[in-house]
């Protein structure tokens, strides 16, 4: 049953995407689905994702829009260049874990969304105890998260979110203060892309987030390779070449010298010890 599921599911997805969702856990015809949408958007109004079971060793996904998503297709249709990559990037993550299945005549290089009309449909088979926390939870973070980290891209989610930091004027620490990220400084999605990438696994020590800490969500950091603080505008970053995972003990090493020491050159430091 998917029922005992939906926190996983919706706490996997919101930290993977930065987004705010939205489920509801259908019954047709015996079977299970769980659709899930952006809280922003009315269900009829955006992208759906379906999850469903299927036999006895599979996982269906289906992504779909609402009836009413014309305005939001106009929205999709503006969309710059960079974010076009960016999804495309999060979409292509999908090529070695399943199958997936897109409108006649695109496919992981040229799709792109003209109307409502457009859909996807995505197989993961072979999942031994498909109905088990891991499962889902895999199928969550490998598939509907990459997904919804494209349209999120796309529709032009920002996330604004509350920080814990102490205000210029105040003697006080831990004073809550509303702060706006600029999207693409920090964006959860380029996290997403590198990790899916590269590995949830330290690229200078090698530590393995999910095999040290099972019952956690993952620890592992993203790091600029040329930091954020060092650039002199913004620029566009391709989060498989410029973005490198460390553990958190690695990335604060990195950043001991300015400017920051490269991977691989924190890598040889660790290995004459």
């Amino acid at each position: 049953m998917l029922s005992k599921h939906i926190n996983l599911i919706k706490q996997t997805i919101s930290d993977a995407t930065g987004a705010d969702i939205e489920l509801v856990l259908k019954k047709i015809k015996n079977r299970d689905l769980i659709e899930i949408w952006f809280s922003e958007l009315d269900k009829t109004k955006g992208p759906i994702i379906e999850l469903s079971p299927a036999g006895t060793l599979r996982h269906n996904i289906k992504m779909r829009f609402g009836s009413f998503s014309d305005e939001l297709i106009e929205q999709i249709k503006k969309t710059n260049h960079e974010s076009q990559q960016l999804a495309r990037l999060l979409l292509k993550t999908l090529n070695k874990e399943c199958s997936v299945f897109f409108p006649e005549g695109m496919n992981f290089e040229n799709w792109q969304i003209s109307s409502k009309g457009f859909s996807l449909e995505i197989e993961r088979r072979g999942i031994s105890n498909y109905l088990s926390d891991d499962a889902i939870s895999e199928t969550c973070f490998k598939i509907i998260t990459p997904v919804l980290g494209a349209l999120a891209e796309l529709i032009g989610y920002e996330e604004e979110e509350l920080k814990s930091v102490m205000s210029p004027e105040s003697n006080f620490e831990g004073e809550i203060i509303l702060s706006k990220q600029t999207r693409r400084e920090r964006n959860p999605r380029n996290r997403l892309v590198c990790i899916n990438h590269h590995g949830d696994k330290c690229y200078v020590c090698g530590f393995v987030s999910s095999s040290n800490y099972p019952a956690l969500s993952s620890i592992i950091e993203v790091h600029h390779i040329e930091p954020l603080s060092e650039i002199q505008e913004p620029k566009l970053y391709d989060p498989i070449r410029d973005l490198v995972p460390l553990c958190p003990n690695c990335h604060r090493a990195i950043h001991k010298k300015k400017p920051a020491f490269l991977p691989d050159e924190l890598k040889d430091i660790l290995n004459e010890n």
